[in-house]
Order: C-alpha cells, then sequence, then structure tokens
C-alpha cells in the first residue's frame, strides 16, 4: 500500500536511509563520489538521510512500508535553497561523507541544475529520488510509488522531469511515459546524464 508520508520517527529514518542507501550502493553517480565500496557502504546511509529529511520538509514523500519511497518536489519548489538546505541539515554532508565526495557530486549537480533550468522551465513536478530496496526491485513497486504524483500532474496538465544516471532506470521511466530530453555526458570519467521529461496525459 502506497502512502504519503508527512513525518519519520528517527528510527524509520534511520532504517529508510539504509534501504535507500542498499538501492543506491551501485549507482553510478555515488560509484563515481564514493569509489571506495567499503566508505560507500558507510557514508552513503548519511547522505540519503540528508536527502529524505528535506523531502519530508520541502516536498512530498511516498512510501511503501519500508520497501521502497519517492521524493517529489512540487512545482515552483525545486531548486534546492541554502535556508531549505539548512532547516533539513544538508549542510552537514561534508562532515558525513567527507569533502572529496562533496565536490565530486557538487560539479555534477551544478550540470545537472543547468540542464533541469533549461528543460523544464515552466512549473513541474520534480522527482528528487525514487529508491526501492534490491529485495523488492522487478515486482512493479516503483511505478506503483510514482503513481499518485502522475496522476494529480495530469489532473492539472503540468509535466515531471527526472534526472538518472542509471540506464537501467531509462529504460524503466520510459514505460511510464517518460522521454528522454538530454543526454549529457561531460568527461569520459564521469557517468552519463540523461534527462527525462513526461507531459501531462
Amino acid at each position: 500500500m502506497i502512502q504519503q508520508i508527512t513525518h519519520y520517527s528517527q528510527k524509520t529514518l534511520r532504517q529508510m536511509a539504509g534501504m535507500l542507501a542498499r538501492a543506491f550502493h551501485n549507482d553510478p553517480l555515488f560509484q563515481l563520489a564514493m569509489p571506495d565500496e567499503q566508505h560507500r557502504t558507510r557514508t552513503l546511509p548519511a547522505l540519503l538521510k540528508l536527502n529524505l529529511q528535506y523531502g519530508l520538509r520541502f516536498g512530498d514523500v511516498y512510501a511503501s512500508a519500508q520497501n521502497g519511497l519517492a521524493i517529489w518536489l512540487r512545482p515552483g519548489e525545486n531548486a534546492i535553497t541554502i535556508p531549505r538546505a539548512l532547516q533539513a541539515g544538508m549542510l552537514l554532508t561534508p562532515l558525513k561523507i567527507g569533502l572529496s565526495a562533496v565536490l565530486r557530486l557538487g560539479r555534477l549537480n551544478s550540470i545537472s541544475e543547468l540542464i533541469h533550468e533549461q528543460l523544464a522551465p515552466e512549473p513541474h513536478w520534480y522527482l528528487f529520488l525514487l529508491g526501492v530496496d534490491p529485495v523488492s526491485q522487478g515486482r512493479g513497486l516503483g511505478g506503483l510509488l510514482l503513481q499518485p504524483v502522475l496522476a494529480s500532474a495530469d489532473a492539472v496538465h503540468q509535466p515531471c522531469y527526472l534526472e538518472t544516471n542509471n540506464p537501467s532506470a531509462v529504460r524503466f521511466y520510459q514505460k511510464l511515459g517518460f522521454v528522454i530530453a538530454a543526454e549529457r555526458q561531460p568527461t569520459l570519467s564521469n557517468p552519463c546524464l540523461w534527462a527525462m521529461r513526461r507531459e501531462s496525459r
């Protein structure tokens, strides 16, 4: 059952961050940012906990028990501002994952932000994060997690937008009506970035 979540206890927040870390452990973006696997295993839950805290404060979070969740940022509220990042604790990121990982993520995020501004200038829903526990993948849960917002966007004729660095995720999103709006690979050592849009139906 998919539920909209507005609050987690600290215990559940840690559990959900752990689930997200398992989901994104082999994601090309985080492999680049944290190339040492042991370091990634140790620090990725802390990074994703900060992202989840941001989503709970400033976005819409949909979850299925502790098996998966989606974080959307609403139309007109897509930008992650410094005041909001402060409130969500995201400025502690260097202490959580290390400065070198932050710098690598920051370089790629700056490119993503520019592409986002160019390809989705109008009000739109932004998929900030979608993660499903590896043991629950391949059962349609990811699509179910996205359905509430996809339906809301269709009802008011607004597009949805996302970015991914995972080629298998591209195929998944295409099945849900997203199309590739841009494909970028800044350097050969960087993972490819796919920006995708879904027009309202």
